[in-house]
């Protein structure tokens, strides 16, 4: 197709329309980006394009069953072992280290493989006794404050990323969360005492998912 200036254009896509656009004039090129942005905001589904229509068998068979059946298990027996093993030793916190240690236990079930498995539950667990120190040194020196916590989060994340630690330390993170969380509330708990029992809770938690991977 020959432009109004005579130069050849490219034949345009239904529901486009042929715009010339002329040196120093960004008009037609603006139409024709609103015009693209249109049609791909309107195009069809890439199944639908490939005759790749998901069907009910498909969509099925997504689901791992035994992904399923381990997860509810891991998070059962790690809700016990927060509230039962450690929960005696401080009450008040038991309902903090029942979610840690069912954290721990999903987040381990999410990695394929026992090998893998038991790897990175290894470095989650020495990703969490740094996250467990870390909150110690910080509440020992320190009153717990937002931007203290922010600070904290971030070097623990560098520490995390220079050692290796899977999904950068993402469990000691959370360890580390919890840990000043639970000293906020409970101002009478030692700070030895409270990240003793939150690094038992992710460490358990990270048994139960090596065992169920």
């Amino acid at each position: 197709m020959s432009s109004p200036h005579g130069r050849l254009c490219p034949r345009p896509a239904a529901g486009f329309c042929a715009l010339p656009a002329r040196s120093g004039d960004g008009t037609g090129r603006a139409a024709l980006s609103a015009a693209s942005a249109r049609f791909l905001l309107h195009a069809p589904p890439k199944w639908a394009t490939e005759g790749m229509k998901p069907t009910i068998h498909g969509l099925l068979g997504r689901i791992r069953p035994v992904m399923v059946v381990a997860s509810c298990i891991g998070v059962v027996m790690a809700y016990l072992i927060g509230t039962f093993v450690t929960g005696p030793f401080h009450q008040a916190s038991s309902s903090m280290g029942a979610m840690l240690a069912c954290t721990s236990a999903v987040v381990v079930l999410q990695t394929p493989g026992l090998r893998e498995s038991l790897r990175a539950g290894l470095l989650r667990v020495a990703g969490t006794a740094l996250g467990a120190l870390l909150a110690y040194a910080y509440l020992r020196l320190f009153a717990f404050s937002t931007l203290g916590m922010m600070l904290a989060v971030a070097l623990l994340v560098v520490l995390s990323m220079l050692l290796g630690i899977p999904d950068n330390g993402r469990m000691a993170t959370i360890t580390l969360l919890a840990i000043l969380l639970v000293s906020q509330r409970s101002h009478a708990l030692p700070p030895g005492v409270n990240c003793l029992l939150r690094f038992v809770e992710s460490a358990l938690g990270v048994a139960v998912g090596v065992v169920l991977a």
